[in-house]
């Protein structure tokens, strides 16, 4: 997918449904349309709040010990924010004369506040291997605050290998930057019959200056579903992805939420596990 492509597809599944709906109630209010300038203080004012919520929402992880009062709180926070943002630029005018106008606003905020808190990109490429004939498969993702022309990385750039198995760890290398960290699972799968010996392989490992090898299986039955390997893998790469922990959780809980709490705590917990593991041990 080419840079045009991504900013279509992010635009027609993010902004425009918020976009049609705005477009709906000015419609709806056709009569007596807001002005301009306030939509645009409106919108420009939902977009600061996140300055707000940023602070806000890292006092609450750090503050709400239960996972499901950190999604309640950042919720409220958001939406509070986005309130705020439309009392500050529009409630108190003589624009707002009747209530639909109160609609119209809040979807100016939420358009602002969606538009600013976005702004990443990101650029996966195709997934490459023989996985159905036991073998290894490899992938590369790119996450930027700024477009990324193209997905593939170059040899040297790459400031994160994050790998479910020793050998193929080092298979990789030529792509890892001077400064770049390797994550990689300890348990091998043998599926070769002149697979090299373990103790050679993690030695290799332990000669580069920056890695972290973990038992990730040994770990997820610790936690109690030894299916959870692949979340503590990520979360032994976390603190080497710039990525907010919080934008990482709340992808665990649109994934498995409606598995039902138990599987959400569950993934939570192995995404925590992995983290502190690779934060002891970096």
């Amino acid at each position: 997918m080419n840079i045009f492509e991504t900013l279509v597809y992010a635009f027609f599944t993010g902004l425009f449904p918020a976009l049609i709906w705005l477009w709906f109630w000015l419609h709806e209010d056709k009569e007596h349309p807001e002005p301009r300038s306030i939509l645009a203080l409106t919108f420009t004012t939902g977009m600061a709040m996140i300055f707000l919520a940023i602070p806000l929402e890292a006092f609450f992880y750090q503050a709400a010990p239960v996972p499901t009062w950190r999604f309640l709180a950042w919720a409220s926070i958001e939406e509070i924010l986005k309130f705020l943002a439309v009392l500050i630029a529009a409630l108190h005018t003589k624009a707002y004369d009747e209530p639909i106008d109160a609609v119209v606003y809040m979807m100016c905020a939420a358009l602002g506040f969606a538009a600013l808190e976005n702004n990443l990109y990101l650029k996966q490429a195709e997934t490459h291997g023989m996985s159905q004939r036991g073998g290894a498969v490899q992938s590369y993702l790119r996450l930027s605050d700024r477009p990324v022309y193209s997905d593939l990385i170059p040899f040297g750039k790459a400031d994160l290998i994050l790998s479910v198995e020793p050998m193929e760890s080092l298979r990789y290398l030529p792509y890892l930057s001077s400064e770049g960290y390797v994550v990689t699972n300890i348990t091998p799968y043998v599926n070769i019959v002149n697979y090299p010996d373990i103790g050679t392989v993690l030695d290799e490992i332990k000669r580069l200056p920056r890695y972290v090898a973990i038992d990730a299986e040994a770990i997820a039955k610790e936690i109690g579903n030894a299916k959870t390997s692949n979340m503590v893998m990520l979360g032994a790469a976390t603190p080497f992805i710039d990525l907010a922990l919080q934008s990482i959780e709340n992808g665990i809980r649109a994934i498995f939420g409606r598995k039902g709490e138990e599987m959400v705590s569950l993934n939570l917990n192995a995404l925590y596990a992995g983290r502190e593991f690779a934060l002891a041990n970096r």
